[in-house]
């Protein structure tokens, strides 16, 4: 019933994952395809979802105890950081334009209010504050029947849970702002 399952590989696991991104550390390479019963405890990331979508044979994924938080978070920080440094680059330039008399008033200004509009937009915070289901994280999940999300979910993305025939039972949080499509 499980074809892609490894013969005689572990099927059931009740994991804490306490550094994000270990999952697939803690249960190894060789056991993902025969995965049938997972519970997490823990945070997760983006790299430990990926593992789960791997977990083709899953049957039930309990996720109640977790927090998903996205790695993308150090990226945008390091975005964040490039473009307000850019900012304050063409604030010192201009400054040291207009200082020399080789910018008016008037464009000094609107340099200065440009480049205060670009840092305000950069800090603008994009993460919202609880777990997010990706999309497509569980399609095409053929053997899947029950899914218990973290009690923080706030968005569950578009196809989350597309051509997933066997799914009766979806167990999500009082504080779910967003469903996909």
């Amino acid at each position: 019933i499980y074809p892609l399952a490894k013969q005689g590989g572990k099927s059931e696991f009740d994991i804490t994952v306490e550094t994000p991104g270990s999952l697939l550390s803690i249960i190894g390479i060789d056991n993902i395809l025969s995965v049938k019963s997972l519970k997490l405890d823990g945070t997760l990331d983006d790299k430990d979802m990926q593992i789960i979508k791997q977990m083709v044979n899953l049957k039930s994924i309990d996720m109640e105890n977790c927090q998903i938080i996205e790695s993308q978070e150090k990226k945008d920080k390091a975005y964040n950081d490039f473009i307000t440094g850019l900012a304050d680059f063409a604030d010192e330039a201009a400054k040291e334009t207009y200082q020399r008399k080789k910018m008016s008033t008037g464009k000094y200004l609107r340099t200065q209010i440009g480049n205060a509009a670009v840092r305000a937009s950069a800090k603008t915070e994009t993460n919202i504050d609880g777990s997010i289901i990706y999309s497509n994280i569980f399609t095409g999940f053929k053997f899947l029947e029950t899914v218990v999300l973290p009690r923080n979910t706030k968005r569950i993305a578009h196809h989350a849970f597309a051509n997933c025939p066997l799914l009766k039972n979806i167990k999500m949080s009082d504080g779910l702002s967003e469903i996909g499509d």
